[in-house]
């Protein structure tokens, strides 16, 4: 073959083996990214823990819905085993928060999966286990909220010209599968796949293994030295109750080798500059000269110096769960809140008969012209508003009998705690009170709320009368699953969430001062 013949022939193979390489890389980046996430130790997830979104410092500034470069994007778009390349004009799923991929939980205790997303209008949910879609026992929620976000359009100059902000409206999506007291049975595969109007699917993979501390090694490849050393709090309080100008002493007990506990109080972590707080060795947080308002939370967190692994945390308050206040957090209504107390100046017995009021008692609510007083009057009014008291005369007769037995709950409890209570707090817990929980239990069963599918002003009841009672005995729902998980589905909803970590939040008191308890 003459010499430049075989130049020639060269450079045509050297241009084709280029070429070849090329598109294999466009077409790589053109793809969505299908690796998985590296496998991650979790800690077993706590419902009563803030929800925390992986998003910058510059949170106010969110994408829009349609696809943008993922390297310039403060939430990531989710990309799943499912997902389907689009055009620039079709909405897309973007994550704002999910659990961990693998999640390794301790028997008998719970847990939960969730995710978070900002997803379009009319996208379906669907949990799986193990390749099988998830009955809706009760063991699954999904709420979708509209919020406002702010987007940032750059406007080409030279130099370049200052950001364009616009605000719009978008749904977010939290759904969550609940583990309750976590058995053999719950050691599976879980999705989660949204389906969009498009029929693009969007799907996030779960893997749930049990990680048992009785067992030499375990499951989770872990070894036992390994095992010994995970930190796990075994005696907190969820709930405390303080006395202003007292001390307050909150448990955080722990087991595993080389621990350490940090503790937070309101956000504020709690270091050797306040002479007021000290934590002991045992892990104990002591707070002195307990203030008017006390803190509205108390994190402990405990982690082990040397075993590479989660750490295990609590967070304490002191619990206030007014219905009415909580429905209307719920329904996004701003409202002026006005606390009497007994220096309240003017006080209650002086201002009570100016105000207008026909009936004049506490908690009164005024809405333009409408002038209400009694509790139920008022829930009845904000649930008219926001359809919360049944559609059907069926549904609203339900809704009547319902809400007159939450009410009827709490004042059995009211009647406990305001007469003989120390003769008569036995008789309650071992009699009263576990006969209307086991009513309650079986008229539940399977549904999300106690109306099926849709929340209505008892589920607010309900879940006051439940969370007071807990604060009497601590135990006293362990033989009602049903209501450990509408309790903890309730709190775990994000208007109420948001709420229960707010300064808003009145913690206590829960009773009168002529209580015997909750009166603090």
């Amino acid at each position: 073959m003459p010499c430049y013949l075989y130049r020639q022939f060269m450079m045509l193979r050297l241009c084709v083996a280029v070429t070849l390489v090329v598109a294999a890389v466009c077409r790589q980046w053109s793809m969505p990214s299908q690796r998985s996430m590296p496998p991650q130790w979790s800690m077993p997830l706590d419902r009563s823990m803030p929800l925390q979104r992986s998003m910058p410092p510059q949170s106010n500034l969110l994408p829009a819905l349609a696809p943008r470069p993922l390297k310039f994007s403060p939430l990531r778009p989710w990309y799943g085993a499912k997902a389907k390349r689009t055009s620039s004009s079709v909405s897309v799923v973007w994550l704002a928060h999910c659990s961990p991929r693998q999640a390794f939980i301790r028997r008998k205790q719970d847990a939960q999966l969730q995710c978070e997303a900002v997803v379009p209008e009319g996208t379906e949910v669907t949990w799986y286990k193990n390749h099988q879609p998830l009955q809706r026992l009760g063991q699954q929620m999904t709420d979708i909220q509209q919020e406002v976000y702010e987007e940032t359009t750059n406007v080409v100059g030279s130099p370049p010209v200052a950001a364009q902000v616009t605000s719009a409206t978008r749904l977010r999506l939290a759904s969550v599968v609940f583990i309750d007291c976590a058995d053999q049975e719950d050691e599976a595969e879980y999705s989660l796949e949204m389906r969009l109007p498009t029929n693009n699917v969007y799907s996030r993979n779960f893997t749930v293994r049990l990680l048992d501390m009785r067992q030499e090694g375990s499951t989770c490849n872990l070894e036992a030295s390994q095992l010994e050393q995970l930190p796990r709090i075994y005696q907190h309080a969820p709930t405390a109750w303080a006395t202003a100008g007292g001390s307050l002493t909150l448990p955080c007990r722990a087991q595993g080798r080389h621990l350490q506990h940090t503790w937070y109080v309101d956000n504020t972590y709690v270091g050797n500059t306040n002479p007021n707080h000290q934590v002991l060795p045992n892990g104990d947080l002591i707070i002195r000269a307990v203030g008017t308002q006390a803190p509205s939370s108390c994190r402990c967190e405990v982690s082990s110096t040397e075993a590479a692994g989660p750490m295990d945390a609590i967070t304490t308050t002191v619990r206030l769960g007014q219905y009415i206040r909580m429905l209307m957090e719920y329904t996004g209504m701003e409202y002026e809140e006005k606390l009497y107390t007994k220096d309240s100046k003017p006080s209650w017995p002086e201002e009570k008969f100016k105000l207008g009021l026909d009936f004049p008692n506490l908690p009164y609510y005024k809405d333009g012209d409408i002038k209400i007083t009694q509790s139920v009057a008022i829930m009845y009014h904000i649930g008219r508003k926001h359809n919360m008291i049944g559609g059907t005369e069926a549904e609203k007769t339900q809704v009547d009998m319902l809400v007159q037995q939450a009410i009827d709950m709490r004042l059995h409890y009211a009647m406990l705690v305001y007469g003989d209570y120390e003769n008569k707090k036995d008789e309650y817990l071992s009699d009263k009170l576990p006969m209307v929980l086991k009513m309650l239990e079986e008229y539940l069963g399977s549904k999300t709320w106690v109306m099926g599918e849709q929340i209505t002003i008892p589920d607010f009841i309900f879940y006051e009368v439940l969370d007071i009672n807990l604060l009497l005995q601590k135990s006293c729902l362990d033989k009602y699953k049903n209501l450990r998980c509408f309790h903890k589905r309730f709190e775990a909803l994000p208007a109420i969430k948001k709420y229960m970590a707010s300064p808003r939040f009145i913690k206590s008191p829960i009773s009168g001062p002529d209580a015997k308890i909750g009166n603090e």
